[in-house]
């Protein structure tokens, strides 16, 4: 186990001396990461001593700001800087203050940068406001809102620990953050309404998947294709989907003849848990798991031979007389590993220190247990386990390949040796990176005005989202399903259009699959307020309490906004047909009109008086209520909500002329419309 070791600064001596006495502890006393780490190099494989949550790349990479392992001349960060950043992140996660490495290298890379632009020189002791305000425009610029927010939250917890130990040339300073992340269940901002619609799959792309799917031109794009249909048929992540067994069909789902599910361990905290799988997608998508099987046979056979036989190598049915030899000639080596000449020469004999025995020039053998030693060292980290967390072995992983599998110039290996599939992997198969030789690509397949096709696979989550919304799932459902702790966090998935869903809304006696049409009732539930709560409560999936007209859907825990102003407030539900909602409509209205007449009595000016601003707007609600009550083509199994409008919610939705049938005439457009029907209890 890592050992933890506080750093103690020297408040008598100079900040230098104490940058210098922080890197000499993290880089001489600690062993995060591994004690034989590699300080100079410009790579940190953390992932071989570190459980990372998903299949992403464990190679954390000291590149400047703006740069990464993929640009053709990255540039290293610079020194002496790259030094302090090296030994933070070492001593952060040692003590547990971070565990979002990213936000971390993104902080202390925009820092570094900050120091070069500010100051010329990459010195840790120069950092003051100026600095850490160039940090957090680089943020800003460089990454979305809400992960720049995350970057510029690392460099306020980054600031306060120079402050604290002594680290910095001017006095103590406090330096906030002025970016915050966007709080769960906000109204997304204009910015990225405009936007919204990039994080959908296009039409085109989703007919060249399935062009794809249906005529892949070779086995990766096969494999590639079918994880798209998998990534369509549930709102699921990549990491979750690369972390499926081979068994996660679940047939009968539910004890439901013919349905199927899906297991999932989900990647954000969500509880494990089996999605059903709609049933016009059950056929695609057990095709599409079939063909992902049968590819990676081969592959899990091998992985369940070094479960077995840990210290022995894998050897072919036709190589399997080896195992009993000392020596390999350079003829079976090359068949074995599927290598040249040079590759043998380089990697293995003078990489891994084995001296070959010559003959001649061009004629050599080895000691087999040599060969062996080096193959068992390209085992994946962590083997058995492909995810260690939930337990899944390699054996029973969906997703696992012969080494190399995936890269066109080289096959070495894949007669012997395992690999997971990264998520970087497949992103750049789909397009979401720049890489030119992507699924459709191979396929010669392209947006409509020519452009490359590009399918981040977060585009499927978002897709899955929308549709879901638009099919009017519950919020709750909607979460549970997509592996979310919090049903807040829905927002940002959906690009339902809000103008279509209150339509939808809008529309008497809608029957959709997510309402509970078919169950019977007597009008005897109308005069027992509890026991309707506790039905609306159950089709809702959200706590209802009894109100004095109706029926308060907020929630326990939650702070209401309106303080018990039911009628002009968007979490109230008023079910026409309930006894005291018919009742008390016409009483209402003639108090407000009377208030109304008294402060109109008591300021003649109108506008003046708040309340009265607010008593005409209830007067408004409650004559569009009993419009709606004494409207015959309205059943008494329907229930009314207002629409959430600026006035009253924190969601912005357009007003519609549509409501207007439904309430008197004259009503100020900036008063809240009413739905009826999205919640029908058949009497």
């Amino acid at each position: 186990m890592a050992q933890i070791i506080h750093f103690k600064p020297k408040r008598e001596v100079d900040a230098i001396e104490n940058v210098n006495a922080f890197i000499a502890m993290a880089k001489n006393e600690l062993t995060v990461f591994g004690a034989n780490l590699d300080w100079g190099d410009v790579k940190w494989p953390i992932s071989k001593t570190i459980e990372l949550r998903s299949r992403k790349s464990g190679n954390q990479y000291w590149y400047r700001f703006g740069d990464d392992s993929r640009d053709d001349n990255p540039v290293k960060m610079e020194k002496p800087f790259v030094d302090f950043a090296k030994a933070y992140l070492r001593y952060s996660y040692g003590m547990k203050h971070v565990k979002d490495l990213a936000s971390q290298m993104g902080a202390l890379k925009a820092l570094g940068q900050a120091l070069v632009n500010v100051h010329s020189v990459p010195c840790v002791t120069n950092i003051d406001i100026n600095v850490l305000n160039e940090a957090q425009r680089l943020a800003v610029d460089y990454y979305c809102h809400n992960n720049a927010a995350s970057v510029c939250a690392k460099l306020e917890v980054l600031s306060k620990f120079l402050n604290d130990n002594s680290l910095l040339k001017i006095p103590p300073m406090r330096w906030v953050r002025s970016v915050r992340q966007n709080s769960p269940g906000r109204e997304p901002g204009k910015a990225y309404l405009e936007h919204r619609s990039d994080k959908l799959p296009t039409d085109r792309s989703l007919y060249a998947l399935g062009e794809i799917y249906n005529d892949p031109k070779d086995q990766i794009c096969k494999v590639i294709s079918s994880i798209g249909v998998i990534l369509l048929s549930n709102p699921c992540r990549i990491s979750e989907v690369l972390s499926m067994r081979t068994d996660c069909v679940v047939y009968n789902h539910e004890g439901i003849e013919g349905a199927i599910g899906l297991r999932w361990f989900p990647a954000k905290g969500g509880t494990p848990l089996t999605k059903p799988v709609p049933r016009g997608w059950k056929e695609l998508t057990l095709e599409a798991l079939g063909k992902i099987l049968n590819v990676t046979e081969k592959a899990r056979e091998i992985a369940l031979w070094y479960e077995d036989n840990p210290g022995e190598m894998y050897l072919p049915q036709e190589y399997s007389y080896l195992r009993s030899e000392e020596y390999i000639d350079h003829v079976a080596l090359k068949g074995l590993l599927n290598c040249g000449r040079a590759h043998i020469y380089h990697k293995i004999f003078k990489g891994f220190g084995i001296e070959p025995i010559y003959k001649n020039k061009n004629s050599y053998r080895v000691r087999f247990k040599d060969i062996e030693k080096y193959v068992l060292s390209l085992l994946p980290d962590n083997f058995p386990y492909f995810h260690k967390e939930s337990g899944l072995k390699y054996s029973d992983c969906l997703l696992v390949f012969p080494l190399h599998w995936f890269k066109d110039y080289t096959k070495a290996y894949e007669n012997v040796m395992i690999q997971p599939v990264s998520m970087s992997t497949v992103c750049r198969l789909f397009g979401s990176a720049s890489y030119a030789n992507t699924i459709f690509a191979r396929h010669g397949l392209t947006e409509e005005d020519g452009s490359p096709i590009k399918i981040s696979t977060h585009n499927f989550r978002h897709y899955q989202d929308t549709v879901s919304e638009y099919g009017g799932i519950a919020q709750q459902t909607r979460a549970y399903f997509a592996g979310r702790k919090d049903i807040r966090h829905n927002q940002a998935y959906s690009h339902a259009d809000k103008v279509v869903l209150a339509e939808k809304a809008l529309t008497i006696n809608d029957q959709s699959d997510a309402s509970p049409s078919n169950t019977n009732f007597t009008n005897e539930i109308y005069n027992q307020p509890a026991l309707l709560a506790e039905y609306l409560e159950r089709q809702l999936n959200e706590m209802v309490n009894v109100i004095d007209v109706g029926f308060c859907t907020l929630g326990d825990g939650q702070i209401c906004p309106k303080i018990g102003d039911h009628f002009l407030c968007s979490n109230s539900l008023f079910v026409k047909g309930d006894s005291r909602f018919s009742q008390s409509l016409l009483p209402l209205i003639n108090k407000m009109e009377k208030e109304i007449a008294d402060c109109q009595e008591a300021h003649p000016i109108v506008g003046i008086d708040p309340s009265l601003i607010h008593h005409k707007q209830v007067l408004s609600v409650l004559k569009g209520l009993n419009a709606i009550n004494e409207n015959p083509d309205i059943p008494d199994n329907s229930f009314v909500k207002l629409i959430p409008g600026k006035d009253f919610s924190q969601i912005i939705v357009a007003h519609y002329e549509r409501g207007q049938e439904y309430l008197e005439e004259g009503q100020d457009s900036s008063f809240p419309l009413l739905k009826v029907g999205e919640l029908c209890l058949s009497v």
